[in-house]
């Protein structure tokens, strides 16, 4: 299938502004134009078809709220990025009301641009989202193309950063598209009633490369997500605990992240399952906690051991006041509650170091390492653990090419 050449359309009264993002959309083949007012743009908008389009929220003859009213009136099915100089949660707002009206949101760039932001972004729209059959999905299963990163997880209590533990991330290793990210084929899986096969697949792997990896402490645990809607199967938890026992791996170095895009269900079914894994000893952690449905009630209605600080608000304490509040609150929350804290999305040393003062425990991200192929995994344990304090640990990241760097 040929890819089509993206369309950017641009409206921002800021002149200097639009033309930053036509140059860097260039340098990605993506066709930009860009308008500085509300009538140009919807005067252009039909006849152009944009692939992409960028609002911002200062345009004059007719706000970015009221822009982004119109595009979902007219059911846009364009990628949506949203800039503005107003502070990060007005952003982060107007995000969710776009997301709110069906609108598929890529992004928010806040001004003045920064290139890294900027650029992370239009890679993240480069990404062709063809349709996955049942076929591939089948054949995935039977050839072993289903395959599973680690990102390693470290202690921040004290300066040394010991490893304390690894989530498994799982990939599909696509014949001919390359090695796909989750959100370009877990849809397609759970619209196929897959979820099931999928999750016994990581766990298989993910429970033997762990028993496997003798040298690691016996403290070393491993994380892998289970879909929300799996926990009305009430034989859940022996299953895992069987495939535990089976690999000889005590439950207690297992960490179930429940990862959910809607509300958990507090019905018996569920808190009988999520009780029970907890008798079994294995640890329970509330994933992406603090977007969503995740809520108080569950902390206090749900046997959770973890909650786990999503990367949306992580990655903003370096430039945004609102973001270092809510992840202090929430991690003197989850100490409140006797709630081990752990942070995704930590991508430099700032942040790592914001983590500590407030007093998270765990802490993973690209600042790390990005996640790694197993054999990639043991050398990383290797070089952490015997590292020196100027040691540099360069990771090849091959959706932004970042570096990370032992603190």
């Amino acid at each position: 299938m040929s890819q089509t050449t993206q369309r950017l359309l641009i409206v921002d009264p800021d002149r200097e502004a639009g033309k930053l993002l036509v140059s860097l959309a260039g340098r990605f083949g993506i066709e930009a134009r860009t308008l500085t007012t509300a009538n140009e743009f919807i005067e252009l908008y039909s006849g152009w078809q944009p692939t992409l389009v960028c609002v911002s929220l200062n345009v004059a003859d007719m706000d970015g709220v009221e822009l982004i009213r119109w595009l979902s009136d007219r059911e846009c099915d364009a990628k949506l990025i949203i800039t503005g100089d107003a502070d990060g949660k007005v952003l982060h707002t107007a995000a969710s009301l776009a997301a709110a009206r069906h609108l598929d949101v890529a992004g928010i760039l806040r001004k003045p641009f920064a290139s890294e932001d900027t650029t992370a972004l239009f890679e993240a729209t480069q990404m062709k989202q063809e349709a996955v059959t049942l076929r591939e999905i089948e054949q995935a299963f039977g050839r072993g193309e289903i395959v599973l990163r680690y990102q390693p997880k470290v202690s921040l209590d004290g300066d040394k950063l010991p490893l304390k533990g690894a989530e498994a991330l799982v990939r599909w290793h696509h014949p001919v598209r390359g090695v796909l990210s989750p959100d370009r084929f877990l849809g397609a899986i759970a619209d196929f009633g897959m979820m099931g096969q999928l999750t016994d697949r990581v766990i298989d792997i993910a429970f033997s490369d762990l028993a496997r990896w003798t040298y690691l402490p016996p403290d070393f645990t491993m994380a892998v997500n289970v879909p929300g809607d799996l926990l009305t199967d009430l034989s859940l938890p022996d299953k895992i605990e069987q495939k535990a026992r089976s690999t000889g791996i005590d439950p207690k170095r297992i960490v179930i992240e429940i990862t959910e895009s809607v509300a958990l269900d507090d019905q018996p079914t569920t808190l009988d399952v999520l009780t029970r894994m907890r008798l079994k000893g294995f640890a329970l952690a509330l994933d992406d906690f603090g977007t969503g449905y995740s809520s108080l009630v569950e902390l206090y209605r749900m046997p959770f051991s973890e909650i786990k600080i999503d990367r949306s608000f992580v990655s903003q304490v370096e430039r945004d006041q609102d973001a270092r509040t809510i992840v202090r609150s929430i991690v003197g929350l989850g100490h409140n509650l006797g709630l081990r804290v752990v942070a995704e999305g930590v991508e430099t040393s700032k942040i790592l170091n914001f983590l500590s003062e407030v007093g998270c425990e765990q802490a993973q991200g690209y600042f790390i390492t990005v996640p790694l192929a197993a054999e990639a995994f043991e050398n990383f344990v290797r070089r952490w653990t015997n590292r020196k304090p100027a040691l540099r640990v360069i990771t090849d990241n091959a959706a932004g090419k970042r570096s990370g760097a032992a603190a």
